[in-house]
């Protein structure tokens, strides 16, 4: 943003508010946002903002009774999840239901802190994610196990979306400087 040279602020929400203010706000935008085709037409895009890999479940390794083969084996365990991410929305489209297999959770950080407190079973992350968030709690990545991934190739980029009624300069011009940021760490 301060390469594009627009005045803005950043503010942190829940998801839920988040993706409310950007769909009902001019000249907001929501990062980091998956392109997914429920929310195509909901935004305009910015594609990528960085290269995600593999979504997966994990669990405690101490938890030597997860076994998981298949994303219905998945249902016989609690999941900790974001309300209205994207994997909440791919789960409830597959019949897990909230209470039973998931577990709602505030941000990304609460799901952490649940799984490493035993009160779900299983969380959702990207693994370089998943490492930050356990570093930031001061939580070792060797204490967790990769058990099921649910998106490899098919969801591989994290995006930027604006509202709707933003105009298209701004977002050219986004554009423009996110593109020079990128060259410029590539570079380095």
């Amino acid at each position: 943003m301060n390469k594009a040279d627009l005045d803005y602020k950043i503010e942190i929400y829940s998801w839920v508010k988040a993706y409310k203010i950007a769909t009902t706000q001019p000249n907001t935008l929501i990062y980091t946002i998956y392109r997914i085709p429920q929310r195509e037409s909901s935004f305009k895009w910015i594609c990528p903002l960085n290269n995600t890999h593999n979504l997966s479940f994990y669990s405690l390794k101490s938890s030597t009774d997860i076994t998981v083969t298949k994303l219905d084996d998945v249902k016989n365990y609690l999941v900790g999840v974001v309300n209205q991410d994207v994997t909440f929305d791919y789960l409830v489209n597959n019949e897990f239901k909230v209470g039973k297999h998931l577990a709602i959770a505030s941000d990304e950080f609460a799901n952490v802190r649940k799984l490493i407190k035993g009160r779900v079973d299983l969380i959702i992350q990207e693994e370089q994610a998943l490492k930050f968030r356990l570093k930031r709690e001061s939580l070792d990545f060797n204490k967790v196990q990769k058990v099921f991934t649910l998106f490899d190739k098919s969801l591989n980029n994290s995006c930027m979306a604006f509202n709707l009624q933003t105009p298209t300069h701004i977002i050219e011009t986004v554009e423009k400087a996110l593109h020079e940021v990128s060259m410029l760490n590539t570079s380095n």
